[in-house]
């Protein structure tokens, strides 16, 4: 069971990432963490390095679906992504995709 402090963390983390208040992560919202990223790094949003960017994340994306989207709708709920993490961190031979 995940404490107190880590469903904070892990719940922070994940409204980072779902910025649209959908309460829902998809791939979009890789895609746009990656546009930010390099233009922040001072790139063009049509950069090859933001669409190398791009393609990190979305590989980070669908690995990361693909252990979480327990419904297969190709969103991640807070619900999914908090018991993915409770069982990352209760199994010491998984890892995080990445």
């Amino acid at each position: 069971m995940l404490t107190d402090l880590q469903i904070r963390k892990f719940t922070k983390l994940f409204t980072m990432y779902a910025r649209d208040n959908s309460g829902l992560i998809g791939l979009a919202d890789f895609e746009r963490i990656a546009k930010k990223v390099e233009e922040f790094r001072g790139g063009k949003s049509d950069s090859s390095k933001i669409k190398d960017l791009s393609s990190k994340f979305s590989y980070f994306w669908i690995r990361l679906k693909d252990e979480i989207d327990k419904n297969r709708d190709n969103k991640v709920s807070l619900d999914e992504w908090l018991k993915y993490y409770e069982t990352i961190l209760n199994d010491p031979q998984r890892s995080i995709p990445g």
